[in-house]
């Protein structure tokens, strides 16, 4: 992770924003996707989320949750639907850029970057919205990303070789 993007995450998610000083964002914002996209993501090396309208800058480098929801794209490949996981948050995301010659990548859409995906071992039931919305910390998200590195499966990291 580079340098730029782990200050960006400190001061847009974990700096300090609840009375007991610690660490935990109080809200933590999610994006739904409809599966296969978020099989594509944890299993397949998806490194790119492709999306007609631009990422806020704000969110650049911040870590998303990703929740998968209850409907599957007829878009997309067929997937064994026994293999996908429906209206639950799954994984967190961090977007970096563009990057329009992935395989994964819609032409005339915007080709969000994936730098790093984190899934999470229990996901857990929320209900969907289109757009990003938020979750509150007594969900459990936020101990989570804070706690990433004992608890979340590092998925994908990009300069990784996904054929692996």
């Amino acid at each position: 992770m580079t340098a730029q993007i782990m200050k960006n995450i400190q001061q847009k998610m974990l700096i300090p924003k609840n009375s007991d000083n610690s660490n935990i964002p109080d809200k933590i914002h999610v994006l739904t996707l409809k599966e296969p996209s978020v099989y594509h993501l944890l299993n397949l090396g998806k490194n790119v989320e492709n999306r007609i309208w631009k990422l806020w800058n704000g969110f650049t480098g911040v870590p998303i949750a990703i929740h998968s929801g209850k409907t599957i794209s007829k878009a997309d490949p067929p997937i064994d639907k026994e293999k996908l996981i429906l209206s639950k948050i799954q994984a967190f995301v961090i977007f970096n850029g563009l990057n329009p010659n992935s395989e994964w990548a819609i032409k005339g859409q915007y080709n969000w970057k994936i730098m790093e995906t984190w899934a999470i071992p229990d996901p857990i039931p929320a209900i969907g919205k289109q757009g990003l919305w938020t979750v509150p910390r007594s969900i459990g998200l936020s101990d989570l990303w804070n706690d990433r590195g004992r608890t979340l499966k590092r998925v994908y990291q990009d300069g990784d070789n996904q054929k692996d």
